[in-house]
């Protein structure tokens, strides 16, 4: 037996008792081998000898009291990570206390006052805690470990109180102690990524849901806490696999995979396939095809373009269990990306059931057809994918990603075309993804599917607990604010997307929420400032140029706006684009060059409704009343094609017809959309620009007053051809310096 000076740590599992007095024999050994198997490789990397276990407590010594405590708070974050990695297990809560002093030693074990006093320690530091005596706090190297003071504590078998300190915890930084994720994960390699996804979010050509509210108010969110970590982004390169060796649903499956996994960690984002935000890492994913019975290869490489570094994981292709190994890529991909940025991922395991191959094809085609006709607002392909998709799950009622599809592809047919009974058959589908263990994206399914039955209290909540699964849920932030500005709380609103922006503080697709929202509250030159910042970020993206394009024709700057619509058309010739800078044109009176760009976007959109109004109004205003009243019947009969319309769908039906000459079937329509919904904006003006053309001056200046008042533009009124005759009213001058 000898002795000598050493830093004693004692560890325990808080409340331990009492976790296993309410689970089986199974789950507390299943507890405590986590307990050990989480620590023991953190004891290794500070040099500690675990003297023994004892049950639900170790007991470890150290020869640096330095090292001691960044041993230990190292223990705490690594179980405050795993907790992180794995929210449905039973959280595993310990406590340290530390002492520094002489031991005796012999048999593997250690004998002495010092040991007593540190178990004393022990017994006062709360769960959760560091707590250290005076003696280490003299030796340790403060700059290492910070720490304050815990208070005076009579201690059991001691005559008098003794003055005990306790490790600073830190609520902003990612573990609690400081350490990071990426030392506490094997095989770390690489971190600091740049990463980005495209949200579309776009002001003019896109659909917008529409959620009708009922008393009581909402009460407020209860949002995800604020962190400083900052997003990044990396892009995924599907090139290198071949359409003829991987099936063109099982390539779109592969895609969705890699989303995912992604999706799943903290400030981690997709970029766009366009190229337009620069990047640090690339992943390439290519498939190597064997000659059977070998099977082939998928291999993920992560590529650095500045550095020939390169990295690669390898998994099997059985070419017979595509949707399991689909699957397998998945969990390999959420391993790969907590590895090198050292972000805790999800790495729970699937739920489905297992779906024979043929309808795990048909899933992914009607998957494909659900994305394409959310992005393309095309009800055929919507339609497609709800027959299909309904087939799969009626013969597997399991499925839970066909459950989940299927419920979106119906709310989507429904507010398409505002049928009820789409909604009524999607309640099945959609109430039963909360069951089990549900994702993020089944909760934000549940609550669209809530919002739509105007039930905003539980749809409010199902927002909420989407949010809880993946705090970066543009989705969900943008449906929860909806929800608050419907039920005349705009406050709130803002409160909710002030949360996304301070969550994401460099993700695009969150400052881009909270601009529309500016420029739907007419708060113009704050969403001009912001839409800027978003250009900024993502200078090659049309959309992001788009919508800076349309704050600026909102606050009466035509010019600002022609230009960056040009410059969003020049990355992406898209319809909707062609068709906001037409209507800039048709303001500034360029009629010729509108008229132009209406043709472009129809030839694309030969079946869009407003496409055939607008340019049927630049022909009017052109002298060229038969292309106006030929576009003026189009757009009529797409609008009649529509089981039911809105109000602002309503109004535009009364704008076309009183352009076309039928005044008496115009004012029925105009008095209906009024008595629909009063308090949108473009309803009371397309009134105004109907009387002003009917010659009743008065009720159009009216109309037009009303208009501002709930937010459309003053500026804008100043360049409407069809209010020419209010220009000498000096009411509708004062209206226009509002």
């Amino acid at each position: 037996m000898h002795t000598e000076n050493l830093t004693i740590l004692f560890v325990d599992i808080a409340g331990f008792t009492a976790t296993t007095n309410r689970q089986s024999r199974r789950q507390n050994a299943s507890l405590l081998q986590n307990f050990e198997s989480l620590l023991k490789p953190q004891i290794k990397k500070f040099s500690g000898q675990l003297v023994k276990s004892i049950g639900d407590a170790l007991l470890l010594t150290f020869r640096s009291p330095t090292d001691a405590m960044l041993c230990a708070c190292r223990m705490q974050d690594r179980l405050a990570l795993h907790h992180q990695q794995y929210p449905d297990e039973q959280p595993i809560v310990i406590r340290i206390a530390a002492h520094l002093g002489e031991v005796r030693t012999a048999r593997h074990d250690i004998f002495g006052e010092a040991v007593n006093l540190a178990s004393r320690i022990e017994a006062v530091t709360p769960p959760g805690e560091i707590y250290l005596s005076e003696a280490v706090f003299l030796a340790m190297n403060k700059t290492e470990v910070h720490v304050q003071s815990a208070g005076q504590f009579q201690l059991d078998g001691f005559d008098h109180p003794l003055h005990l300190y306790k490790v600073q915890q830190d609520p902003l930084l990612e573990l609690p102690f400081g350490s990071s994720s990426t030392d506490l994960l094997p095989n770390n390699t690489q971190k600091h990524w740049r990463m980005t996804a495209l949200v579309f979010i776009t002001l003019l050509g896109v659909a917008t849901t529409t959620v009708y509210l009922q008393d009581p108010p909402l009460a407020p969110a209860a949002l995800p806490a604020t962190t400083q970590r900052s997003s990044q982004y990396v892009t995924a390169d599907l090139t290198a696999i071949n359409d003829n060796q991987l099936p063109a649903e099982f390539r779109f499956g592969l895609q969705l995979a890699i989303e995912q996994a992604i999706q799943r960690i903290p400030g981690l984002y997709l970029a766009p396939e366009d190229g337009s935000v620069s990047t640090d890492y690339r992943l390439r994913v290519n498939l190597v095809m064997r000659v059977f019975p070998k099977p082939a290869e998928l291999h993920f490489t992560l590529e650095r373009p500045a550095t020939p570094a390169k990295q690669q994981w390898g998994i099997q292709w059985s070419g017979q269990q595509q949707q399991q190994t689909l699957r397998q890529v998945q969990q390999q991909l959420i391993q790969l990306f907590s590895q090198i940025t050292g972000v805790a991922a999800l790495n729970t395991p699937p739920t489905d059931i297992d779906v024979p191959d043929s309808f795990y094809q048909q899933y992914l085609q009607a998957r494909q057809w659900l994305q394409q006709g959310e992005q393309s607002q095309n009800p055929r392909l919507l339609q497609q994918s709800r027959d299909q998709l309904r087939h799969v799950v009626t013969a597997l009622p399991e499925f839970r990603a066909g459950r989940q599809a299927l419920c979106n592809a119906m709310l989507h047919l429904f507010e398409w075309r505002g049928d009820h009974s789409q909604l009524t058959d999607a309640a099945p589908y959609c109430q039963k993804l909360i069951e089990g263990a549900a994702d993020s994206d089944d909760w934000l399914a549940y609550g669209r599917w809530l919002a739509l039955q105007q039930d905003k209290q539980t749809a409010a909540k199902a927002l909420l607990q989407a949010l809880t699964t993946n705090p970066k849920s543009g989705q969900a932030y943008a449906l929860l604010s909806r929800l608050y500005l419907q039920d005349n709380q705009p406050l709130e609103a803002e409160l909710v997307l002030k949360r996304a922006v301070s969550l994401q503080p460099d993700y695009w697709p969150a400052i881009q929420l909270m601009a529309v929202f500016q420029l739907e509250q007419g708060q113009l030159q704050a969403a001009v400032a912001n839409f800027k910042k978003v250009v900024l970020l993502a200078p090659e993206n049309a959309v992001a140029l788009t919508n800076l394009g349309s704050a600026y024709l909102y606050s009466g700057q035509l010019q600002a706006a022609a230009d960056t619509y040009q410059a969003a058309l020049q990355i992406q010739p898209e319809p909707f684009i062609q068709a906001n800078l037409a209507t800039v044109y048709y303001y500034l009176g360029r009629l010729q060059d509108a008229i132009a760009l209406y043709q472009q976007a129809l030839k694309t959109s030969p079946d869009e409704y407003e496409f055939h109004g607008n340019i049927a109004d630049a022909y009017r205003q052109n002298q060229q009343p038969s292309e106006a009243r030929l576009h003026y019947q189009l757009a009529l009969r797409a609008l009649e094609q529509k089981p039911t319309l809105t109000a602002r769908e309503l109004a535009l039906k009364a704008h076309y017809l009183s352009a076309s000459g039928d005044s008496a079937n115009s004012q029925k329509q105009m008095k209906q959309a009024l008595q629909q919904q009063q308090n949108n904006a473009e309803t009371w003006l397309l009134d105004a620009l109907m009387k002003a053309r009917q010659g009743e001056n008065s009720a159009a200046l009216l109309s037009a007053k009303q208009a501002v008042r709930l937010g459309f533009p003053a500026k804008l009124l100043a360049v409407e051809p069809d209010l020419r005759a209010l220009a000498a009213d000096p009411q509708f001058l004062a209206l226009l310096s509002q």
